[in-house]
């Protein structure tokens, strides 16, 4: 019997124990873009609104920002929502042409012109910037190159590129890659960390300044796309609503698909993504058990802590994603979200402790 017990302790250890709950409602959230948390607050971006509340009761504390070009205004579209970055001394704010820095309390200190409409993702790391530019070869393919660049904006040094998730430009010879196995890139610590899935179960991290400090690497288990994951991709891919969006304007999904060939690997990525908080970093994997998503979680370094398996929720839409937006975000060994309540018709924001 002790024996038992010690095994079934053991488990919970490395496995991990998950409480849900509803944190609380939204009631002025209508379309959420992403969202983001730094210390005890909740930040929220809806189109050019940028919303904070209060992450022990949820309740509204502000709101600032303003749609349009001018000054301190943000220009946000479905085919690019407002990114922000959120740190003790302000706020950064990113659309498709330039940065704009917000005080904490929503006053404009100062906007960047953005080198040109490709390159995005802007995260800060001391003075410099990490961020990903799309660039065309001379061999037509297409790469998605995760750059350094200083305080102007001016390229210092690539880090890692990875051939993009659409390659050519006159239909129907467009191919798209459904399972999309793009770049995800995170700063903490004055550290980038960047997963290189393309490579297997790789991470690498870089100093402020592009140097290479170290790489993780793990063994991982291939987990085979089935005829049944193909049809959920393409489901969710219809679904989607910038995919919704450009299907409308071409006059629905059968005209749409025309453009383009699906393409689906043998096998999944070993990452799908990755989070990094207080001082942990979390790898999600495409492992699905029970209709629960694994989750890797390591120290810094890369050495194994537990393994934990959450629950899915509607995620993050296909295109936010690619851009880099989240309706998730992971702080404090929590996985905080936000869930539509249909039939109340608001917004909800969830979390799942890990314990």
């Amino acid at each position: 019997m002790i024996k038992k017990i010690k095994c079934f302790v053991l488990l919970i250890l490395l496995t991990g124990f998950l409480f849900s709950a509803k944190v609380g409602t939204l009631p002025e959230v209508m379309r959420p873009d992403n969202i983001t948390i730094f210390g005890n607050e909740l930040y929220i971006v809806e189109g050019a609104t940028i919303y904070v509340y209060s992450l022990t009761d949820v309740s509204l504390i502000r709101k600032f920002g303003k749609a349009g070009e001018g000054p301190g205004e943000l220009r946000a579209t479905p085919f690019f929502p407002t990114r922000i970055t959120v740190s003790s001394d302000y706020i950064l704010g990113e659309t498709r042409s330039k940065l704009v820095y917000f005080s904490k309390d929503g006053k404009l200190i100062k906007e960047k012109r953005k080198p040109n409409n490709l390159v995005m993702g802007f995260i800060p790391i001391g003075k410099n910037f990490v961020a990903t530019r799309m660039h065309q070869e001379e061999d037509k393919l297409i790469y998605n190159c995760t750059r350094v660049y200083d305080s102007d904006l001016k390229e210092i040094k690539e880090l890692y590129r990875q051939k993009w998730v659409q390659q050519g430009i006159q239909p129907p010879a467009i191919k798209l890659y459904m399972i999309m196995d793009f770049t995800n890139y995170r700063v903490y610590d004055d550290k980038i960390f960047i997963e290189e899935s393309a490579k297997g179960f790789v991470i690498e991290v870089f100093d402020k300044n592009g140097n290479k400090l170290y790489q993780i690497n793990r063994d991982y288990e291939k987990i085979k796309v089935t005829g049944e994951h193909e049809e959920k991709i393409i489901n969710r891919f219809k679904e989607d609503p910038v995919i919704k969006i450009q299907a409308d304007q071409q006059g629905g999904w059968n005209e749409i698909k025309k453009f383009f060939t699906m393409i689906f690997p043998d096998t999944f990525p070993p990452i799908q993504d990755i989070g990094i908080s207080n001082g942990k970093l979390y790898v999600q994997t495409y492992k699905v058990v029970n209709n629960k998503e694994e989750y890797l979680v390591m120290d810094l370094k890369g050495k194994f802590i537990k393994r934990v398996f959450i629950p899915k929720f509607v995620g993050t839409p296909i295109m936010a994603k690619i851009l880099g937006t989240r309706l998730s975000t992971i702080d404090n060994d929590r996985m905080y979200y936000l869930q539509e309540n249909i039939d109340e018709e608001e917004w909800e924001l969830h979390a799942e402790e890990i314990k």
